[in-house]
């Protein structure tokens, strides 16, 4: 439940299970956020249903807890058609358009890849939820200033969260190679990295820094890509 604080005053989810949460109710039409605490009724309602909630779980868990636990003794073999079937279910259910399968197919393949390549699949499921969100304000933000960018700076609560963004972002590569120039300096030799880890003797892998790379190409073709200026119209 504590998770779910910074999902309902500030929009952004806490966890995974907050980011799910909170896909749920745009889905439903009503968005986290600030604007969501002046909603009239609303907030009271949602409180008390996951109040309600938290009771009948704990009602449900004394009573059928035994029960359920049986679940997990079931084999993998009809657990697993089970999911797949709701899953492909859901997805149709939401348009009733057959290419939500495909997608959902899609990115079954690339979550199994992000697994194998020891990548979180964390951070795309809340880019997926944060992402229109972002853009949405993004877009906002710019019309405010008529297609300025000095927004973004000239406000000293946003030009630091832009600058810890930044730091976010480049903070584990800079890391990497202060801790490489200072054990060239001292002339000692990192350890072997355990094979669940999966970096190379480097630090960064091969792969993050391609990564990095597409992102930094993807922020700098933002600005030729769209035309910003249009926005006071």
């Amino acid at each position: 439940m504590g998770d779910l604080i910074p999902t309902f005053t500030l929009g952004i989810p806490g966890s995974v299970t907050g980011a799910i949460l909170m896909g749920a109710l745009i889905i439903q039409g009503i968005e986290p956020g600030p604007r969501f605490l002046v909603m009239g009724s609303m907030p009271y309602t949602v409180f008390a249903g996951m109040v309600l909630s938290q009771a009948t779980f704990l009602v449900s868990g004394v009573l059928l807890g035994r029960l359920f636990i049986r679940v997990v003794y079931l084999p993998n073999v009809i657990i697993a058609p089970i999911i797949a079937v709701l899953t492909f279910l859901g997805a149709f259910a939401e348009r009733n358009n057959p290419f939500d399968i495909f997608l959902v197919l899609l990115f079954g393949v690339l979550g199994y890849a992000l697994d194998k390549l020891r990548y979180p699949a964390v951070c795309m499921v809340l880019g997926l939820i944060m992402g229109p969100l972002v853009e949405a304000n993004f877009h906002r933000s710019l019309g405010i200033s008529f297609g300025s960018y000095a927004i973004f700076f000239n406000r000293p609560i946003a030009a630091t969260l832009l600058l810890i963004t930044f730091l976010f972002l480049i903070g584990p590569y800079s890391l990497d190679w202060i801790k490489r120039a200072t054990t060239k300096r001292d002339g000692s030799r990192h350890s072997a990295p355990s094979p669940k880890e999966g970096r190379s003797p480097e630090g960064t892998t091969l792969g993050e820094w391609i990564l990095l790379g597409v992102v930094s190409f993807v922020f700098t073709a933002f600005r030729t890509s769209f035309p910003w200026r249009d926005c006071s119209s």
